[in-house]
């Protein structure tokens, strides 16, 4: 062990390491990089996190870099939570700490999973309505700024975060707070980085009205640290939570926060439609958003491929003999047709009244009259849409292929241009010699591509960096973005950063600098990632373990 994992394991009740075995596991995340971090820090509490930042801010003062990447799930795309410094997991800080039924809060550390306090709120008949992979933490959710396919009935985890506390570069712990004036005021007098921040903050917003109009004007994106837009307040209050979303742990590490939580909602109504011609569909789930559904989510047929299909009628046919012998043949073709008749399939759910539900159930067998094919609410509806979430979990995890590479999910389509970028993926279809079918939320306007590529071949390493300067720049061509629906690390980065003004990008490090003078947080990811870094660290093995959602 080094001197400084012993150094810090005999101040901290936490546990620092430099042993390669455990650091290989951190050093791969979902996106398409691995790099071995030299330590790997699991901290107990919150006093921890500030010696160890306190730490290791001293030796950047005194010229040694030990650059921190904070690491929830492991399941970041950008590979925001990759180093070859240190990483600090927070998957030991997953107590629930406290939750007030009656008020709907919820008290949480950071490295709590969706899926652990799911399970507890449940038990109170309440639940966080984010749509993600339950082993997603708490803290990576903010962290990255999601946002799921349900978002825009329910909103994304921007709207239940009540207060959030961190730990900034130099150790000082931060709890946020929504300021009056006079508050502001009184924040500006505190001593240290703390009352720094609030003084530059407030003085770097008077500074730049206009420029940040601008920014709030592509409210889709997910770039840099555009949530400074939304310090202040309809109200003119001033709360500086925001800037922790989609910072990706370079403005602080996230600790703890209290959460909004919300009554579990009754079984929804469900439905699903087919069509062949792609205008009909878009026009159909126009008219479909005006009802207001949970969902409204998009296909190309083309995922549901053959081996997608005997996949999952293998794992079904895994039953007693009698089963098998009722899954007759004529069956098995009836049921894969609803997913492969038509080239488009579109799923919708509705979470209204019995009696607003039985309305718009009548509206949309109205409205898509003019489709191929519709199922809505009837008796096999559940096992339908059960079929359809293992198929997209058989075509991401497709044994025919090396990988279904992670690199271009959820990113922004505009509806008006769903169209015309479906046309423009055939033509990079030629280029890539590989299908490249969208799916997504036509709700939230966010869709994924999965480009297959082999990553221990040189020759596709290079063309998936092809492909993703093709398609982000046939997705800015389209007002769209890379990030629609995330935050950019170190991968995506490379793309989105060319589509930040100047004037922006200095406005961004202007902020990095404030909260992180001497770069220790994060300091190669957003408007400091690099095409060396990336090639540099590109896996040269497929992903390890399942990759379950977009």
């Amino acid at each position: 062990m080094n001197k400084i994992a012993k150094f810090l394991n005999a101040r901290i009740s936490g546990f620092v390491t430099d042993k390669p075995e455990i650091l290989a596991a951190y050093s791969r995340d979902a996106s398409i990089l691995e790099i071995m971090p030299k330590l790997l820090f699991l901290p107990n509490n919150i006093e921890d996190v500030q010696y160890v930042l306190r730490f290791t801010n001293e030796l950047a003062k005194k010229g040694y870099q030990l650059p921190i990447a904070v690491r929830g799930s492991g399941l970041d795309q950008s590979g925001a939570d990759l180093t070859e410094g240190m990483v600090l997991s927070t998957e030991k800080m997953n107590q629930i700490q406290e939750i007030d039924e009656r008020g709907r809060l919820v008290r949480v550390q950071a490295g709590v999973t969706l899926g652990q306090l799911n399970s507890a709120l449940a038990l109170f008949g309440l639940y966080l309505p984010v749509e993600a992979d339950p082993r997603e933490t708490i803290g990576g959710l903010i962290s990255n700024f999601y946002t799921d396919r349900i978002a825009k009935k329910y909103g994304s985890i921007y709207y239940y975060v009540d207060r959030l506390e961190a730990v900034l570069a130099n150790g000082e712990l931060f709890q946020s707070q929504t300021l009056t004036q006079l508050g502001l005021r009184n924040a500006k007098t505190r001593d240290g980085l703390v009352g720094k921040i609030y003084q530059k903050t407030h003085k770097i917003i008077e500074q730049n009205q206009r420029q940040l109009q601008e920014i709030k004007q592509n409210d889709h994106s997910r770039i840099g640290y555009r949530m400074l837009t939304e310090v202040y307040s309809k109200n003119n209050e001033f709360d500086l939570a925001p800037l922790f979303f989609g910072a990706q742990g370079s403005l602080g590490v996230i600790t703890e926060l209290i959460l909004k939580v919300a009554p579990i909602p009754r079984p929804t109504k469900k439905a699903l439609f087919l069509y062949d011609d792609l205008d009909s569909a878009i026009d159909f789930m126009e008219r479909l958003k005006k009802l207001e559904p949970v969902r409204i989510d998009f296909y190309d047929t083309r995922i549901f491929s053959q081996s997608s299909l005997e996949s999952v009628n293998t794992q079904n046919s895994h039953g007693s003999e009698d089963t098998k012998a009722m899954q007759t043949s004529k069956n098995t073709e009836n049921s894969n047709s609803i997913f492969t008749s038509a080239k488009y399939l579109i799923s919708t759910e509705l979470e209204d009244s019995f009696f607003k539900n039985h309305k718009h159930i009548k509206k949309m067998r109205q409205l898509s009259e003019g489709g191929y094919k519709s199922i809505i609410d009837q008796k096999d509806i559940v096992s339908q849409f059960e079929k359809l979430a293992k198929l997209l979990e058989a075509y991401r995890n497709d044994v025919e292929f090396s990988e279904r590479v992670c690199l271009v999910d959820r990113s922004y389509i505009p509806a008006a241009e769903l169209n015309s970028v479906i046309g423009s993926l055939v033509a990079l279809e030629e280029v890539f010699g590989q299908p490249l079918p969208l799916f997504g939320s036509f709700a939230t306007n966010l869709y994924s591509v999965r480009p297959a590529f082999d990553l221990s071949s040189v020759n596709d390493r290079k063309q998936l960096l092809r492909f993703i300067q093709h398609f982000g720049k046939l997705l800015s061509d389209s007002n769209g973005t890379l990030c629609g629906g995330s935050a950019e690390g170190q991968v995506q980065a490379l793309i989105v950063n060319q589509e930040i003004p100047t004037k922006t990008r200095a406005l961004y490090h202007e902020i990095k600098q404030l909260f992180d003078p001497n770069n220790i947080l994060a300091p190669k990811i957003k408007q400091h990632a690099s095409l060396a870094n990336v090639v540099r660290f590109m896996r040269t093995s497929p992903q390890i373990g399942l990759i379950r959602r977009d």
